[in-house]
């Protein structure tokens, strides 16, 4: 069954259409550098050493990040911010 969309529902749909990946991936700094250390294959530990913060700030910050970018693991999560170029290969 097709659905017409109204004015308002359609100019909507095409404003969401037109928002940059930057706009729906809003990652911080911190999980952004988190994740990076991620791909470099580094244990919350030993990102927890890098950055200077607790192992469960690490795990706070890539729990934000692996919801943000719909992944289940940190693998995926990797995967997803090299794809859409929040972190450097």
């Amino acid at each position: 069954m097709d659905i017409a969309l109204g004015g308002s529902a359609s100019h909507a749909l095409k404003a969401e259409a037109s928002e940059s990946v930057t706009d729906v991936f809003v990652l911080t700094r911190q999980e952004i550098e988190c994740l990076h250390w991620c791909k470099e294959g580094k244990t919350n530990w030993e990102i927890g050493g890098i950055l200077r913060i607790s192992e469960k700030t690490v795990e706070f910050h890539l729990g934000n990040a692996m919801r943000k970018l719909g992944a289940g693991n940190r693998i995926t999560a990797v995967v997803r911010g090299l794809k859409l170029g929040l972190i450097a290969l």
